[in-house]
């Protein structure tokens, strides 16, 4: 038998028993508490203080980690040798003898923090994450390490003097640490037997500019060990223990238990205020944890004995305990007797009074004597009990009240639930939709809504507050129709206020809807009627908009034709395929038995269904095109003429209604009367356009001026209406452009009888000005007086505007505003004039932009033209108003300074350009640091000329571009001649491509053990017949500046594989080096240049080497990158030209596609000097790390022979052997060395 089974009375006892027995153990409860808390809350003081102590200790010593280790990653030694030592590409490539020396460096610098701190261990890593150097503390001493590697795999070299190192093993400490890759705070680890605590920082390297780069990482530990947990116990004289998994605790308290079952507080956040006492049988223990780097926890396990005053506490608690069960027993059978007379008995009546109740009895009453609360309670319930009789009564009426009135409402109804399902619909609702209230219980809402509308619209219901208005929404039926009806919809929810459906009132108000879209559709083409809509646009506008309204699949118009046919004037719809397939008539036979010819030969309406007879003939054409039912009602004239007839075609047998025919009805005639109207207008615009023709607008005004008619031409021109200008004067068209002098003078002639011409500008409605090119004649009367005037207007606004348009173009460049040359020698002229006559200076400044061609080939035109039009504003902020800043094509730029004192005012303005470039410019996202070179000439000092002056400047430009670009100069004599010096180079350079001036010479590549010849290098001659041979140095760089570069690489290229192939045909079997520059390399051509002149001299690729100068190929080191490797790819050679001068870095150099390097000469020269040497081999040691063959250039000499062979070069090439030969020199060269004994 379970506890409910049990009386009222047995339950009041049971529970008063509970309660005094909760009584009882919650007292001894509190009184053990109260008695053991004393001895608890001085355990807890202690272990409070203890775990203060150690977060304290721990803080300290990470705060002085964090600070060794922050000195060194900013030690300048320590940067300068992980940065060199970070160089490497792989192990395999590992050089010891440069790297070692590096990490001794790095480990001497470790030594001397750990001699002088309490750091315990040091460790630097590589920026992949390899370790270079570490230094540790250990019980005899401090020592360091290094780690080498041989062969690929690494050696641990340690030293505890830092003068003999020997190979070792690293310690279990530094084993467990890990490369930090920029840690930010301190983590713990376990070793041994403790704790360390390990911080980190990456070791950056930083630029000039402000940019860093990550070169290595540093990482430094402090030992938490048994010194660490002596300290603390005499700090706190409570006894510690760290327990570390998988090591032997610190400390161990005796008669500890495990770990695990003590509760634990994080030792680091907030451990004092969350300490947590376990009670021991001998111990009161506290834990706290500290996370491990692995995931893991240190346990610190305080512990303090307890005394013998548990044994006290439990006597007093079992005495007090039994003095308060006897007084319990006691006030148990009291409570039992009282419980039972007042509370269980009336409330066991009230219980069979809700049973009652709940049955259905309604109005049940319940008698209880008593006047208390239970009393009360029984006289509430009876008044409940006949309130909810009454009140389901009325519920009764009042929901088949409400049934009857739904359910005969002219109006549909409709719930739906959240989901769109349908809940109840009435009659009206499922008629209106075209199917019964059966089939909609299972339906949804979304079935009738349009596909790309129905959720727009049932979230519309959904989300409704209160009530938001009726809604125009069209539904589908299930024949397919539309039903337009007016929503009224409010949402459904629930006592938490969620939507759990809607209900919506629905008003069909689909005949009212097509009502309303006729009448808009008549009134817009009896509106563009007026304006001048054609009769065949009438129709056509018409059968578009009808088949639109009403969903018809084919709608169109018949005239009627005089010979008895009837012709289509418009159609529209999905369905208009159809009418090529058929002929209708109206005079006769059966192709006039249709609608369509009833109604034209009667003037009365008509419909059919397909399977009528009458429509025989067009009955298997229209099946296929799914028409079940047409119509067709005439176009009757004013005149009851019958033009022809509108017909409408329905994929329902039953579409055209009364209703429907009477609506198609009114709208024919409707139609008919607008289609008649715009005939009519036809013929006046056709008899008006006379009178439009004339002139763009006309206006007469009576003998006083006063407006008496206007044309449409002039409204559109003006922008008033006829309303707005009638019995008005003409000059309220006045500009203000014109004084009164002008009008004086219209008038005068005019009042003479005289026809007045001349241009007018005047002002429209809205503002806006235009001018006229206007005729006045005055009208005469029998009588020779004036009777009227007539004003003939042309509208030249356009050819004014394009005139003015047409000067600014011819005088101002288009990009960036500025004036252009032409405007620039205008202004030129008048400034000279003006200081002529003033005794003042006028400068001319010259300004190009530096490597503008490279911002336009890396990032584009468009990039360009924006820099450009920054560039331009720039210009003109540091100059006067008075001045003038010129485009003059491309990126060069005039400025002309006009009424100067001096010339110190030109080197104003130019410092002001110089200071004002230091600024970025920001393009497509980029910010780029731009410079410019500029030349000043000065009149009357320089010229005396507009050209004379330009000239000047762009002399004085080159001088400054000459001395390194970003400067200004001034013109000087020398320049001029340097100038024209340059400009013979120039022309004469251009002749020597027509005249086959040049000449290659070859200079032979000797491999350094062997001396045999393995190739030679093609070098560019000129020899002019007006300057003799003249150098490379001399001509190059004018080739390069001129673009010719282009056409003398390719004659270099043609000619010196020309010359390969005659040397192999010859048994010569040798390659060719021919040089390229970086402005060959950025044409887009060059791969195909070469594959070309290879296929056409049958040469391997393999024979060809192009060498391109270290620093031409850092200009744009990605761009040419991919050149070289589709070169490279083909299976041509590529060389880095004077290498070791151009400053690439090594990862860059290791991503080039290049086969060899060659030394620059001025390292061969030098390689007697320490540096030189070091250099020379250390490039030779780089090349050949990177599979690489290097050749020297520039060896004259026998000892540099023999010094670079020492060092392991692969090739040379110099005077020492041969200088350029021409190609009858090297040719006997080759055979010379092939026949040594001749």
């Amino acid at each position: 038998m379970t506890f409910r089974r049990f009386g009222l009375r047995h339950k009041l006892v049971a529970l008063i028993v509970m309660a005094l027995v909760f009584a009882l153990g919650v007292a001894g409860f509190w009184l053990s508490y109260i008695l053991g808390t004393y001895h608890r809350d001085q355990a807890q003081a202690r272990f409070i203080e203890a775990f203060g102590s150690i977060v304290s200790n721990l803080e300290r010593s990470e705060l002085r980690l964090e600070r060794d280790v922050n000195v060194l990653v900013q030690d300048s030694d320590v940067i300068a040798s992980a940065n060199m030592v970070s160089g490497y590409a792989s192990v395999e490539d590992y050089q010891a003898v440069i790297f070692d020396p590096e990490k001794r460096s790095i480990a001497r610098e470790l030594e001397s923090v750990l001699r002088v701190t309490t750091t315990d261990q040091l460790a630097v890593y590589q920026d992949t994450g390899d370790l270079m150097a570490f230094g540790f503390e250990e019980a005899d001493g401090i020592r360091v390490g290094i780690i080498s590697y041989e062969n690929g795999h690494p050696v641990v070299m340690i030293s505890d003097d830092l003068a003999s190192w020997e190979e070792g093993e690293l310690p279990a400490s530094l084993a467990r640490t890990r490369s930090f890759n920029g840690l930010k705070e301190t983590e713990y680890q376990s070793v041994g037997a403790g704790l360390m605590a390990v911080t980190g920082q990456s070791i950056l390297r930083r630029f000039p500019g402000g940019a860093e780069s990550t070169v290595g990482y540093l990482v430094g530990a402090a030992f938490v060990d048994e010194g660490f947990v002596e300290n603390i116990g005499r700090e706190t004289q409570v006894a510690l223990t760290i327990s570390v998994p998988g090591s032997e605790p610190i400390g161990e308290i005796a008669g500890l238990a495990q770990v695990p079952e003590l509760e634990r507080v994080p030792v680091l956040e907030e451990a004092a205020r969350g300490v947590r006492l376990t009670d021991r049988e001998d111990f009161f223990l506290s834990a706290g944890y500290l996370p491990l780097a692995s995931g893991n926890q240190a346990y610190f396990l305080l512990g303090q004995p307890k005394d013998e005053v548990h044994a006290q506490i439990r006597r007093t608690r079992t005495v007090v305990l039994v003095v308060l069960g006897l007084s319990a027993l006691l006030m148990v059978l009291l409570g039992t007797v009282i419980a039972r007379r007042i509370i269980s008995t009336p409330l066991e009546r009230l219980v069979s009074a809700v049973e009652e109740l709940r049955r259905g009895h309604y109005g049940t009453v319940v008698r209880i004597e008593s006047r208390d609360e239970i009393g009360e309670l029984a006289d509430a319930f009876n008044v409940m009990s006949e309130t909810i009789r009454q009140r389901e009564g009325q519920l009764k009426e009042s929901e088949a009240n409400y049934r009857r009135l739904i359910e005969t409402s002219e109006e549909g109804v409709w719930v739906t639930d959240a989901h769109g399902q349908t809940v109840f619909v009435n009659p009206t609702m499922a008629g209106m939709l075209g199917t019964t209230v059966e089939s909609m219980q299972s339906s949804s809402l979304l079935e009738f809504l349009d596909e790309s509308r129905q959720w727009a619209e049932y979230q519309l219901l959904l989300r409704a507050r209160g009530s938001p208005g009726p809604r125009d929404i069209c539904f589908h039926r299930r024949d397919g129709r539309e039903l337009w009806a007016i929503v009224s919809a409010s949402p459904i929810q629930d006592d938490q206020g969620r939507v759990t459906g809607a209900l919506a009132m629905v008003t069909d108000i689909t005949e009212r809807k097509r009502n309303e879209d006729t009448n808009v559709l008549l009134q817009r083409i009896n509106q563009q009627v007026l304006e001048g809509m054609e009769p065949d646009d009438v129709l056509r506008v018409v059968c578009v908009e009808v088949a639109r309204m009403f969903r018809f699949p084919l709608v169109w118009v018949g005239l009627r034709e005089d010979d008895g046919r009837v012709t289509i004037a418009a159609q529209a719809g999905q369905r208009k395929d159809y009418l090529g397939q058929i002929e209708v008539r109206w005079d006769a036979g059966p192709k006039s038995r249709g609608p369509t010819g009833y109604a034209i030969r009667t003037g009365e309406a008509r419909t059919t269904r397909i399977t009528a007879p009458s429509s025989a003939v067009w009955r298997e054409a229209a099946e296929e095109y799914g028409f079940a039912s047409s119509a067709a009602v005439p176009l009757i004239a004013v005149k009851g003429e019958v033009i022809g007839a509108l017909n409408v075609y329905s994929q329902h047998a039953d579409a055209f209604s009364p209703p429907a025919m009477q609506r198609l009805g009114d709208l024919a005639s409707r139609v008919t009367v607008a289609y008649m109207l715009s005939v009519d207008q036809a013929d006046l615009r056709l008899q008006g356009a006379a009178i439009q023709a004339a002139a763009n607008a006309i206006l007469i005004t009576d003998p006083d001026g006063y407006i008496e008619w206007v044309n449409r031409a002039f409204v559109r021109l003006s922008g008033y209406r006829q309303s707005e200008v009638i019995g008005k004067k003409p000059s309220l068209l006045k500009s203000g452009r014109h004084d009164r002098s002008f009008y004086e003078s219209l008038w005068r002639k005019i009042l003479r009888g005289e026809v007045w011409q001349h241009e007018v500008v005047n002002r429209r409605k809205d503002g806006s000005l235009y001018t006229i090119d206007q005729t006045i004649t005055p009208l005469l009367d029998e009588d020779g007086s004036i009777s009227h005037f007539i004003a003939i207007q042309e509208d030249v606004t356009a050819r004014k505007e394009a005139e003015a348009h047409i000067r600014y173009i011819e005088q101002y460049d288009r990009l960036t505003g500025l004036p252009n040359r032409m405007l620039l020698l205008d202004r030129l002229r008048q400034a000279l004039a003006h200081a002529e006559r003033n005794r003042r200076q006028v400068a001319v400044v010259q300004l190009d932009l530096d490597r503008f061609k490279d911002i336009n080939d890396s990032l584009g035109p468009s990039a360009g033209d924006e820099l450009l039009k920054q560039v331009a504003q720039v210009l003109t902020q540091c100059v006067h108003a008075d001045d003038t800043v010129s485009r003059q094509g491309g990126d060069e730029f005039t400025l002309l300074l006009d009424s100067l004192r001096d010339a110190d005012q030109a080197v104003d303005v130019a410092q002001r350009i110089v200071t004002a470039f230091v600024r970025p410019f920001e393009v497509v996202g980029e910010e780029l640091f731009v410079t410019c070179s500029m030349g000043i000439a000065l009149y009357p000092i320089d010229a005396q000329t507009p050209d004379g002056l330009i000239k000047a400047a762009d002399t004085a430009m080159f001088g400054a571009k000459a001395q390194g670009r970003n400067s200004y100069r001034f013109f000087t004599t020398d320049l001029n001649v340097q100038a024209t010096a340059r400009l013979k180079l120039e022309n004469a350079l251009r002749r020597a491509l027509e005249r086959e001036e040049f000449i290659l010479h070859y200079q032979p590549q000797i491999d350094a053990s062997s001396g045999q010849i393995l190739a030679a290098e093609a070098l560019i001659r000129w020899q002019s017949p007006e300057m003799g041979l003249v150098a490379p140095e001399q001509f190059i760089p004018v080739a390069a500046d001129t673009g010719l570069i282009i056409p003398i690489g390719e004659w270099v290229l043609r000619n010196a594989c020309r010359t390969v192939r005659r040397w192999h045909d010859a048994g010569h079997l040798l390659g060719m080096a021919v040089n390229l520059s970086a402005i060959q390399l950025d044409r887009g051509d060059m791969v195909w240049l070469v594959g070309d002149v290879l296929k056409e001299e049958s040469l391997e690729p393999h024979w060809l080497e192009l060498e391109i100068t270290e620093s031409e190929l850092m200009q744009s080191p990605e761009a040419s990158r991919k050149t070289l490797g589709r070169l490279k790819d083909m299976g041509v050679h590529i060389a880095i030209d004077d290498f070791g001068t151009g400053y690439s870095s090594f990862s860059q150099l290791r991503s080039l596609p290049v086969h060899r390097l060659k030394i620059d000469r001025s390292f061969v020269d030098d390689i007697f000097s320490a540096d030189g040497a070091a250099i020379t081999a250390a490039i030779i040691s780089l090349g050949h790390s990177l599979k690489l063959e290097v050749i020297a250039e520039g060896v004259e000499s026998e000892s540099q022979l023999i010094r670079l062979r020492e060092q392991g070069c692969d090739g040379i090439q110099g005077y020492y052997f041969s200088k350029p030969l021409p190609l009858e020199a090297f040719e006997a060269l080759l055979k010379g060395s092939e026949n040594p004994g001749d």
